[in-house]
């Protein structure tokens, strides 16, 4: 039996303006849609890598 998967990585509200908005409709279109098995969101933190710092967990520096 074969699956579906929606996967959606790192939307955050401080990259949502303008220019992004629509995405967000669409996101919740593909959700509402009922078209997938399985929803998986993903908050990706890069911010480590970034700065340079081995002590950030979720995004605060400890």
């Amino acid at each position: 039996m074969e699956q579906s998967l929606l996967l959606v990585i790192d939307v955050q509200n401080d990259f949502v303006n303008e220019n992004t908005r629509h995405v967000l409709k669409k996101i919740d279109d593909l959700v509402k849609s009922q078209k997938y098995d399985d929803v998986v969101t993903q908050f990706i933190n890069n911010l480590k890598r970034l700065i340079g710092q081995d002590n950030v967990i979720n995004g605060v520096i400890e």
